[in-house]
């Protein structure tokens, strides 16, 4: 059985997931939503499905199961409480909101709908990081002391709104976030925060470093930039330090993430030559979510890996992040 779903927007991520779902069995677009006519008509009749102005119209025309919203942060509390109004399933794209303020809004519209909801983190469904998970689920790292994460990129160029954080959050929501979701998802509870950073000419914190605490004792730096220049490229890696076994991931693509790209993931262990990990599947990180959310929906499962618990929880970590940005000072949890 195919769920059908209405991907709201048609910019850069939107393309990505709809890229994604195409490679889902149990998945079939059947509707967009943009307001923007000229890009519905060309999207329309590229993808051969209807366009629509809004979310509810999309849902009160087309058999629509979920809802994927794709659209620019800053509207993706309208939308979600839009989707789950006409009770229909919604993933949404990271990060969910701003605030935790918006966040309670949110999870109320969803639990009162009764409806599935998941937030698209999509490094819990990359490849690599899938890896860089069971190594470490394994315990094959043995004790973790040191990890650090990364994120660089240039400011996306294909809309302006990520240059105004009210909008977007600047690199520590757009970027960060992913990282931030990553680890703590991984080593758990936080003790503490302390961020650094630099923030561009429109005052948004568009390069900073997070060193986080857990309670196990790891020591987390975290790193992420979307100032870069010069045709700077689209970075993201790993490095993880146990006391028996060191990993080393990094990608590289080109001016975007949807250029080609060059990943290795190595390991280091004592006694064993370097390892390189060439046997991970290449599969597609976008199709990856969201077949496992139309599964959780057709099978009656929780969307347990990226849950709204463990959304509030990222979302409380990158608001610490901020708040040291902001303080100079250490965030205690």
């Amino acid at each position: 059985m195919k769920l059908k779903i209405a991907v709201a927007g048609v910019g850069y991520i939107a393309r990505a997931h709809i890229a994604g779902l195409a490679k889902c069995d149990n998945l079939e677009l059947a509707a967009l939503v943009t307001r923007n006519p000229e890009v519905a008509k060309a999207e329309s009749e590229r993808l051969k499905v209807p366009c629509y102005p809004s979310i509810r119209e999309a849902c009160a025309a087309a058999e629509i199961d979920i809802v994927d919203i794709c659209t620019p942060t800053y509207v993706h509390e309208q939308n979600i409480l839009e989707a789950v109004s006409c009770q229909k399933h919604v993933i949404c794209e990271k990060p969910i909101t701003l605030t935790l303020e918006s966040f309670g809004r949110i999870r109320q519209a969803v639990e009162d709908a009764g409806v599935k909801f998941m937030v698209a983190q999509v490094l819990r469904f990359w490849p690599e990081y899938m890896r860089i998970r069971e190594l470490y689920d394994k315990g094959l790292f043995g004790n973790v002391k040191i990890c650090h994460a990364k994120r660089l990129c240039e400011l996306p160029q294909w809309q302006t709104w990520f240059r105004e954080s009210d909008k977007s959050g600047g690199a520590i929501y757009d970027l960060m976030l992913h990282d931030l979701d990553f680890v703590q998802n991984m080593f758990g509870d936080i003790e503490s925060v302390f961020a650094t950073g630099a923030k561009n000419a429109a005052g948004s914190w568009n390069h900073a470093l997070a060193n986080i605490r857990f309670k196990s004792g790891v020591g987390c730096v975290v790193e992420a930039c979307e100032e870069a220049f010069g045709h700077f490229p689209f970075t993201m890696g790993m490095r993880i330090f146990g006391d028996e076994m060191i990993l080393n991931f990094q990608l590289t693509a080109g001016h975007n993430i949807d250029e080609p790209a060059t990943s290795a993931v190595y390991t280091y262990a004592r006694g064993s030559d370097p390892k390189l990990h060439d046997d991970i599947p290449q599969t597609d990180p976008f199709g990856n979510e969201l077949a496992y959310f139309a599964d959780c929906i057709l099978n009656g499962k929780p969307a347990a890996r990226a849950s709204l618990d463990s959304s509030e929880t990222t979302l409380k970590l990158v608001l610490a992040v901020k708040r040291s940005l902001e303080t100079g000072e250490v965030v205690v949890f």
